[in-house]
């Protein structure tokens, strides 16, 4: 699941980088005909990358928001979960060891006797 997640996002950033290099060879070509100047040029790259990255942050959080729907409706568990469990397993790890510890001696020393016959 995750890494279908990863190829789709990758993919996204893929498609943006190839989006961004037409978008720059298209002002190139604008100013080179004389259409647009360089200032112009500039805002319009400019205003494509802060397009694309708000709408990266947007698909990120909805991309984020459905992976986590999708974990709980099939009852996976996440990484809060099991560092929970991780948790929980230490402190049980700890119980059992300080139960299972040898108690100081407290025997009575014992000593030979002598047996008369």
């Amino acid at each position: 699941m995750q890494e279908l997640l990863k190829k789709f996002v990758h993919t996204g950033v893929g498609f943006v980088a190839l989006a961004s290099e037409k978008v720059n060879v298209t002002v190139e070509d604008l100013r080179a005909r004389g259409e647009k100047s360089e200032s112009e040029g500039k805002k319009i790259v400019e205003g494509f990358m802060k397009s694309t990255d708000k709408r990266s942050k947007v698909l990120t959080d909805k991309i984020k928001k459905a992976s986590t729907k999708v974990t709980k409706s099939v009852d996976l568990f996440g990484k809060n979960d099991y560092q929970d469990i991780v948790k929980r397993i230490e402190k049980l790890e700890k119980k059992v060891t300080a139960k299972t510890k040898p108690a100081a001696s407290k025997t009575k020393r014992v000593t030979k006797r002598t047996v008369k016959k």
